[in-house]
């Protein structure tokens, strides 16, 4: 059975639904469809025939805590704080963002309005530093430009387990270690607050984060096949 997606639907101005637990002999011939403008399939298996709608193969990764090696969380970073919207320039965080969705659904689905992509990450990065909710954001600065933001890591705690929302650094700073000392600052504030395991998800399609996750020893933990179908649009087309 479909549900809609009140959220998605209000922000992209589209009926949207979403389907999950369907096989992979699922055929795009249920009668709700025609409903929705677009409905997200969810799936532990590849649709063959649904091949050309496939827009993300999401992989999640988990890492035990407990398991760290102690050099993984021994440096303490002076540039490395959390966001302050008096101390810190909103707009590139905003931007950095964006650079973490570059392999986003969102972004490469081009049937989908042309600024939905960049509504959706604005309003989760705001929501990230809202107090209201319960993420918090870690953001890397330069000794002499403490306020433009050039790497950040977003995150939320759940009980005992951590999970990371966007991460991102600035083009010109990749390979220099932000990276690695944003998630070795996370890892020291996992553990001061017990937290037993940490999660991430990332897309197949980039293979940089992937390769950054194995470093640390994260292991994949679930693959999930999203399409996204178009019921309104495709009809149209076949009438």
């Amino acid at each position: 059975m479909i549900s809609k997606l009140h959220f998605d639907s209000h922000l992209f101005d589209l009926e949207v639904g979403k389907l999950e637990g369907v096989n992979k002999n699922f055929r795009a011939e249920h009668n709700d469809l025609i409903k929705y403008d677009l409905v997200y399939v969810f799936c532990v298996t590849k649709i063959d025939d649904l091949d050309n709608q496939l827009v993300d193969v999401k992989l999640t990764f988990q890492l035990e805590i407990d398991n760290l090696k102690k050099q993984f969380i021994a440096d303490k970073n002076e540039q490395i704080s959390e966001f302050n919207i008096d101390k810190h320039d909103f707009i590139s965080l905003k931007n950095l963002a964006f650079l973490s969705g570059t392999y986003s659904r969102f972004k490469l689905d081009k049937n989908l309005p042309s600024n939905s992509f960049y509504d959706l990450y604005s309003l989760w990065i705001k929501k990230s530093i809202n107090p209201e909710y319960s993420d918090k954001v870690f953001v890397y600065t330069l000794p002499n430009q403490k306020d433009k933001v050039i790497g950040f890591v977003s995150f939320k705690i759940e009980n005992d387990i951590g999970t990371i929302g966007l991460i991102a650094v600035d083009d010109e700073h990749q390979g220099l270690g932000v990276g690695k000392s944003l998630l070795n600052k996370l890892f020291i504030y996992l553990r001061k607050s017990n937290v037993k395991l940490l999660k991430v998800s990332t897309q197949l399609k980039n293979t940089g984060a992937i390769s950054f996750y194995n470093n640390y020893s994260f292991e994949e933990s679930s693959r999930i096949y999203i399409y996204h179908l178009w019921p309104k649009k495709s009809h149209s087309i076949n009438q």
